[in-house]
């Protein structure tokens, strides 16, 4: 099957719907959002000019064969048709419960919540200071997804109030009053399982395990810190200020086993099986290691495996697992 409509540009997305398995979407450079439907039966050439076709030898010499199934898109947009219509689309991702729901990450550091019964999107903003790179909705929240940016930050928005991020991570910043900016943000992933974990591939061949809910928690204890500490008269610093965290909050894991910028990253997807009703902490302990495996891919064409020690998560999952 070929699905026609991009023409001669590249497609920067792409992403299957989790509640229409026939629903696919892709974007492209040129800033044109595709949607397609792999189950119709009405298929026809696409109206767009260029691109390959049927027939066609695609730059890497391979060639199309002739009789291949043709799709035409259901529907074609341009989410950016009143301000900078041309900015480049990075990442698309479909929301996991509503088949009429996607975000996009666009190169004008913009966010871009895209309903399909709308002509243009929903809602944008200048969500981030440098371009968006990647989207990721959260599986078990449905109004929050994150984006990672090319200044090595990932922001989370929520769908009500899209002015502003109410969380950012980043490791660029290791000690408080760093300006170090972190590696681009290639990729970011929610946990299917575990709504508070999220996954970050970098540029500098790292992938960061962060706990949202931590890192929420301790960001508003340092907003109200600062608030306490310009209340003070005497200028001297509280005891919360000096014990601050060498890292930043909410930062698990890192994996750091690649020599090459990380291209992509997934969580596992096989169902493992729950714990026991006993509730042991060793059957907790055991589900949450198996859940946790890892496969992170790199520019060298090099694929890793990994699994964080489950002791970086025991506290984490006996308060989940309790709760």
């Amino acid at each position: 099957m070929a699905l026609l409509g991009h023409g001669e540009a590249s497609v920067e997305g792409l992403a299957w719907s989790a509640a229409d398995k026939n629903r696919l979407v892709s974007v492209d450079c040129a800033g044109v959002c595709c949607l397609w439907d792999v189950g119709s039966t009405s298929n026809g050439s696409s109206s767009s000019k260029g691109g390959i076709r049927p027939g066609d030898f695609a730059p890497d010499g391979v060639q199309l064969a002739s009789k291949t199934l043709q799709m035409s898109p259901v529907r074609m947009r341009c989410p950016r048709e009143k301000r900078n219509a041309s900015a480049r689309l990075n990442d698309v991702e479909q929301h996991p419960h509503h088949p009429e729901l996607a975000v996009i990450a666009a190169e004008d550091s913009s966010c871009l919540l895209m309903d399909w019964r709308q002509e243009t999107a929903v809602a944008a903003t200048a969500a981030v200071e440098a371009a968006a790179n990647a989207v990721s909705w959260s599986p078990q929240e449905p109004c929050v997804f994150a984006i990672g940016d090319s200044s090595g930050t990932v922001s989370l928005f929520d769908t009500r109030c899209l002015r502003r991020s109410f969380l950012s991570l980043s490791v660029g910043y290791m000690q408080e009053g760093s300006t170090t900016q972190g590696a681009s943000i290639n990729t970011v992933h929610f946990h299917p399982d575990f709504a508070f974990l999220l996954g970050a591939a970098a540029e500098d061949g790292t992938v960061a395990l962060w706990d949202v809910v931590a890192a929420s928690g301790k960001q508003q204890q340092n907003l109200d810190q600062q608030q306490d500490d310009k209340m003070q008269a005497d200028g001297s610093t509280s005891e919360a200020s000096r014990s601050n965290s060498k890292g930043p909050p909410g930062l698990l894991f890192v994996h750091a086993g690649h020599s090459a910028p990380i291209t992509d990253f997934c969580w596992r997807t096989a169902r493992v099986p729950p714990p026991n009703s006993s509730g042991s902490s060793s059957s907790s302990v055991y589900h949450l290691r198996q859940s946790l495996l890892g496969a992170s891919v790199s520019f060298d064409n090099k694929v890793q495996l990994w699994q964080p020690a489950e002791l970086v998560f025991c506290q984490t999952a006996q308060i989940n697992y309790v709760n």
